[in-house]
C-alpha cells in the first residue's frame, strides 16, 4: 500500500470523527459554549500530525476557546479533561473559573466519551494536576566535586593524546 494512501486514510478517518463529534455535540447544552473538534487541514503525514483538539468555543464569539481534550485516530486514544481541570486552567490563565454548569459538563463528557469510543478510541479522563510533594525540583543541582573535574580534564587530555599518537 502506498504511503500517500495511508495518509489519506488517516486524514479521512480524522475528518469523519470531527464531523460525527460535531453532530453529536449539537444536542448537548453547555451554556455559553458549544463543543467542537478540530479536523486535519490535509495530510496527517501518516498519523504523525493526527492530534485533534476537543474545544469548547464561546457561543457569542467573545471569549477564549477552552481545550477540553484531544483525540488521535492514529494511536486510537483520546483524553477528556474533567471540569476541575478546565476550571484550574481557566483560573491559571484568566484568573476566573470557567462558569460551566457541572451537570451540563458531566453530560458533555459522557456524550463525548461515547462518540470517541464508537470510533474505536480508548478514552481516558484527565483530572486536575496534583502539585508534586517535596522540593526536589526546586533544589539546586548538586555541586561537582573538584576531583570529578580533575578526572574529566585528565580523560580529555588522554583522549587527545591518544588521537595525536594514533595519527602519526
Amino acid at each position: 500500500m502506498p504511503i500517500t494512501t495511508l495518509h489519506t486514510q488517516v486524514s479521512n478517518h480524522a475528518v469523519e470523527l470531527s464531523e460525527m463529534f460535531r453532530l453529536a455535540m449539537a444536542k448537548v447544552p453547555l451554556g455559553n459554549y458549544r463543543a467542537e473538534m478540530t479536523a486535519p487541514a490535509g495530510s496527517t503525514a501518516g498519523g504523525t500530525r493526527a492530534m485533534q483538539h476537543v474545544r469548547l468555543v464561546p457561543r457569542e464569539g467573545n471569549g477564549h476557546p477552552l481545550v477540553a481534550g484531544n483525540a488521535n485516530v492514529s494511536t486510537s486514544s483520546a483524553e477528556l479533561r474533567t471540569l476541575e481541570a478546565i476550571d484550574d486552567m481557566c483560573q491559571e490563565r484568566f484568573k476566573r473559573p470557567s462558569g460551566i454548569d457541572p451537570v451540563a459538563y458531566a453530560a458533555f463528557l459522557d456524550e463525548a466519551e461515547a462518540v470517541l469510543q464508537a470510533f474505536g478510541l480508548k478514552v481516558q479522563r484527565v483530572g486536575r494536576k496534583t502539585p508534586s510533594i517535596g522540593t526536589a525540583s526546586l533544589a539546586p543541582p548538586p555541586a561537582t566535586s573538584p576531583l570529578k573535574i580533575a578526572l574529566l580534564i585528565l580523560c580529555i587530555f588522554a583522549v587527545a593524546a591518544y588521537s595525536f599518537i594514533a595519527r602519526r
